[in-house]
Formats: C-alpha cells, structure tokens, sequence
C-alpha cells in the first residue's frame, strides 16, 4: 500500500513558503532614513478644465488649461512624509496600467509602485499631509499611509488668520 500523505504534506510544507516568504519580506521592509533631506515628485494625475474662469483668468491669459496633480514624498532623517495622495485612488488602475479616466481627471501612473520605486513602501510613511480638503484628496485609502505609530497621532489642521 502506498502513502499518499507524505508528497501532499510536502506540497503543503513548500506551498507555504513560496507564499509566505514575500509577505514576510514585505513586512520585514523598512526604508533607511536617509542622512539628508530628500525630496521625490510622483506623477499624480492631471486636472482638464475648459476654461480658467474659475481662477479669474481670460482664456487668452493662460497657454494652457490642464493642471498637473503632483504628489511629493520627504524623506527626513527623523522621518518622511508622504504631501498629497493623488487624484486617482491606486485601485481605479487595471492590472497591466493604462489611462485611467475619472470626472476631469486622468492618470496612467498609479502612485503606489511609484513610491517603491523610490525604495518606500505605504508602512515606511511617518505622516500624511494633505495640501487642502475637498473631492479630489484624500483619493488614496488613508490607512494605506498612516501605520500603527501615526495613527496614534492626531492630525493637525493649521487654521488661516486674517
């Protein structure tokens, strides 16, 4: 009689370690802070307007309408802070990318794998700052960019005096 059991708890045995091993790299991961200030500019999207109306501007006084949505990352010896999250969440994008149209925004660079390739990862981010509050931020899920340590932060809005 033959013992099945063995080659199906080995396959178990290596089944788990090929998936087990890139999370357990994915959380071993800390970013090196590094030992002066660094700042990266991701491409986040681009805003289409019609017209500059909005900002008390004549069409004949602006070359172009379309504004770009950028998002930047500083990298701080005592830590980073990711500015502004983009326009279009990193879900809206298909496997494979591609232009990803929403309202009168458009990307084709989703912000996340442009964020590793600066060699960070959402849980290396100490705090999350967003440049101003209405429909087009925060677009990103917050708790992708607000690890356990930040969360028990409390998030400061500075007020304008006039």
């Amino acid at each position: 009689m033959t013992n099945y059991k063995v080659p199906y708890v080995l396959f178990a045995v290596a089944l788990t370690i090929i998936v087990a091993a890139p999370l357990a790299s994915a959380r071993q991961h800390k970013a090196k802070l590094p030992k002066s200030l660094r700042l990266y500019v991701f491409d986040c999207g681009v805003l289409h307007f019609d017209n500059a109306d909005s900002y008390s501007l004549k069409k004949e006084e602006v070359a172009a309408t379309d504004m770009s949505v950028p998002c930047f990352l500083v990298a701080h010896p005592k830590g980073t802070m990711i500015w502004d999250t983009g326009i279009i969440p990193d879900i809206s994008f298909k496997p494979g990318g591609g232009l990803v149209k929403e309202g009168i925004a458009t990307s084709d660079t989703p912000l996340l794998p442009q964020l590793a390739a600066a060699g960070y990862l959402p849980a290396d981010i100490t705090y999350l700052a967003l440049s101003h509050n209405h429909g087009d931020l925060p677009r990103q899920p917050l708790s992708l960019y607000r690890p356990y340590e930040a969360r028990k932060q409390a998030l400061v809005v500075p007020t304008r005096t006039t």
